[in-house]
């Protein structure tokens, strides 16, 4: 960037000392300036690259107006920002994360994250009354909000946008009328965040007593509002997406955005219809860079340094190049405060207390803004608000800390899909269909009814009850039934392509644990008892005994999960030990005990993740029992064999997995993102005891391509075992569970 700059001046420069002499190009003393930044998405990281050239040939600015990314942009460089801190937070601010409304895996609580594992696509429906009840936004907009909240912190409690280091204002459109409503006071983060919710993509902003939507469907270039300021010339900014012909529209999506773009066009050509002789109009050149493409800072700002250059040239106006570092400004901006007090406004359905022992900020200490995000973001997963806001107030000579609750419009339960299908191409498949129904904050502590429902290979129908213990939602009481079937088949080890005996199990169940949540819900430890009954059905081969069977067992557990993803995870840790004792004094069949343990250990290296897991099942007992044998077999559970075509008493494996994201550029025709991989793998199930040992397990490895699409995670794998076993798995479903 900064050598292109310096060629472009050196050009720009060469072609003035051929022309005739040229007055000292500078603004007329006295003279007001005004900035206007039109909306435009990504296209609107060219406005830093003009702010870059106003700068170096100090060119002052005495008033901003911006619409959508134009205010964002604006609002900043209002605020006190110069062009260099403006270009960092546009590369650093993780834009993907913003537009996007789950928080972080790890923010949400230990026993969300684990009741909703297998259930890789997340469609979560909202349902109240009985209904399916549709929101006002795809995404709600809580990770924008908390982003701008934090970039906006320090003028915070500037109320006037004519007391910032450059008086501002910001456009909107209210969605009722559509006429354009331009912002003056208030929070600035709250009417950076109006200008640029985009309709139906992003939930509308209430701002007194109207809903704001982006401003650019009313006045993308908001040159009249730039100079009602009190301005004397105007330099004008449009990032605007032209207009496409009739060969690039091929698509409903196409048409959709070309119908989007007369709009906004329509508006900002009579905007500039208004521009006088004094004015100056900089269109940057964004040829390739989309409204999505928050990729591109680069490139958008290499195209407005370039455009603003240019014209200021033609203008007169191109000065001697002065350092990329703008003189403070005066204004009213602000300091970190130390909180005297916190209190919490909520009208979500749990008690305000439950909320505030959330919150790590103590009184009589600085405000630690890093830690109340991720504090607010932990809160927002527990899925009870529409958004959560902070703001610093006073109140009898003191600082205070107000969290702001807003409960959903649409409810708190959530409808919950997913899918898993395993073939190996060879007539051996397992697949089923999954769908989940959250109801959230059933009282005022927080308690939370789960059901599950799934068909398929493995049916399966569970009812779970989690009520927390205390405000602060570290004890817990969680009762449980459970009805599951699935077939087993049991093969010789010499024979693979016939079972020797097919067997169908069902089971009902009943549990109740008591625990307590570990760390910030990171994890947790628990104990309880279980109770089933069960019964064997024989299908087919030899015969190995049928009938009704019971199990009972106490049971101790820790668990703990920080691993960033099911699908693909590139980070983190996934482990839990569970300790079971089954006794015919609480009504088993016999006696024995078992450990069952597991682990995912995620780390990247550049652009490669790499994934070590392991897992143990043992018990104490080599008694032959149909009722609790365990399966392995598919992709990355010894991939060379079938979906679960190998039984034992005893089962250890563990593998290494390697994958790495493929480039933008894939075969696929929407930007799905795609990974390569390969894994190495070790393991097998047992009778005995005594057989366990590594001179018996099996080895076996696999290469796979994955993709991360709407249904969720899918793989194709070829995979190879020990002995000559080999398959091609389609995998649909989350493997790192």
């Amino acid at each position: 960037m900064a050598r292109t700059r310096i060629l472009l001046i050196c050009q720009i420069s060469f072609l003035f000392l051929l022309s005739p002499a040229h007055a000292a190009p500078e603004v007329a003393p006295g003279e007001r300036v005004g900035l206007v930044l039109s909306g435009g998405g990504a296209r609107g990281f060219a406005h830093i690259g003009v702010l870059q050239a106003l700068e170096e040939n100090n060119i002052p600015v005495h008033a901003i107006a911006g619409t959508s990314m134009g205010a964002i942009v604006g609002g900043l460089y209002a605020s006190g920002k110069n062009a260099a801190e403006v270009e960092q937070v546009a590369r650093t601010t993780d834009w993907a994360y913003a537009f996007t409304d789950r928080s972080p895996r790890r923010d949400q609580p230990y026993i969300f994250r684990q009741l909703d594992a297998g259930l890789a696509a997340d469609y979560r429906l909202n349902i109240r009354d009985g209904a399916i009840v549709l929101p006002r936004g795809v995404i709600q907009g809580q990770h924008l909000t908390q982003i701008l909240d934090q970039l906006f912190a320090d003028i915070d409690r500037v109320t006037s946008f004519d007391r910032l280091a450059i008086p501002f204002r910001a456009v909107a459109a209210d969605l009722v009328t559509g006429e354009q409503v331009v912002m003056s006071r208030g929070r600035l983060s709250t009417a950076v965040r109006a200008s640029m919710s985009i309709p139906g993509l992003l939930e509308p902003v209430e701002w007194d007593g109207k809903l704001l939507v982006d401003g650019g469907i009313a006045n993308n270039l908001p040159v009249d509002v730039a100079r009602a300021m009190g301005v004397d010339r105007l330099i004008v900014v449009d990032v605007g997406t032209p207009a496409r012909t009739a060969d690039e529209i091929q698509s409903v999506v196409d048409v959709v955005d070309q119908l989007t773009g007369l709009l906004v066009r329509s508006n900002s050509d009579a905007q500039q219809a208004t521009l006088t002789g004094r004015d100056i109009l900089i269109r940057p050149q964004l040829v390739g860079v989309t409204n999505s493409s928050f990729g591109a800072v680069d490139e958008a700002m290499a195209a407005g340094y370039a455009a603003a250059i240019q014209t200021l040239a033609a203008n007169d106006l191109l000065g001697d190049t002065v350092p990329v570092t703008a003189p403070p400004r005066e204004g009213e901006t602000g300091r970190t405060p130390v909180i005297d007090f916190i209190e919490v406004e909520n009208d979500g359905p749990v008690h305000d207390r439950v909320i505030r022992n959330l919150l790590r900020q103590k009184a009589g200490q600085p405000l630690d803004t890093v830690r109340l995000q991720e504090d607010i973001s932990a809160i927002y997963g527990l899925d009870y608000f529409r958004d959560i806001r902070y703001r610093v107030i006073e109140r009898d000579g003191q600082t205070g800390l107000r969290l702001v609750c807003r409960v959903r419009h649409e409810g708190s339960n959530f409808l919950r899909v997913g899918l898993r299908v395993s073939d190996d191409f060879r007539g051996n498949s397992d697949f089923g269909l999954g769908a989940s129904l959250r109801l959230a904050g059933l009282n005022r502590l927080g308690g939370t009814a789960f059901m599950r429902a799934d068909i398929g290979t493995t049916p399966r129908l569970e009812a779970r009850f989690v009520q927390p213990l205390d405000f602060r939602m570290r004890y817990f009481i969680e009762p449980q039934l459970l009805y599951q079937a699935d077939r087993i088949d049991l093969f010789d080890e010499a024979v693979q392509e016939e079972a020797l005996a097919s067997y169908q199990r069902r089971e009902r169940q009943a549990g109740l644990a008591i625990g307590r949540q570990l760390f910030r819900q990171r994890g947790e430890v628990r104990a309880g008892m279980v109770r089933k009954w069960g019964d064997l059905d024989f299908r087919g081969g030899l015969s190995l005994g049928e009938g009704d069977y019971d199990d009972a067992y106490s049971l101790a557990r820790i668990g703990w999960d920080t691993l960033d993803d099911l699908a693909f995870p590139t980070r983190g840790t996934r482990w839990a030990a569970e300790w079971q004792w089954h006794e015919p004094s609480l009504g088993a069949d016999n006696t024995f005990r078992r450990f069952v343990g597991e682990a995912t250990f995620a780390m990247t290296w550049r652009r490669y993740t790499f994934l070590l897991e392991g897992d143990l099942s043992v018990s104490d007992s080599d008694q032959v029992d149909i009722a609790n044998l365990i399966p392995i077999g598919g992709f990355l559970e010894l991939s060379g064999l079938g979906p679960r075509s190998r039984w034992g008493q005893h089962r250890a494996l563990t593998r290494l997995v390697a994958l790495t994201p493929l480039g933008p550029d894939t075969p696929l025709p929407a930007p799905v993102p795609l990974f390569v991989g390969a894994s190495l793998e070790r393991g097998n199930v047992w009778e005995t005891r005594d057989d366990m040992g590594a001179g018996n397990a099996i080895s076996a490895g696999s290469v796979f391509l994955g993709a991360d699409t709407p249904v969720g995670p899918a793989y194709l794998a070829v995979g190879v075992a020990q002995g000559g076993d080999y398959a091609v798995n389609l995998f649909l479903g989350q493997l790192f569970r």
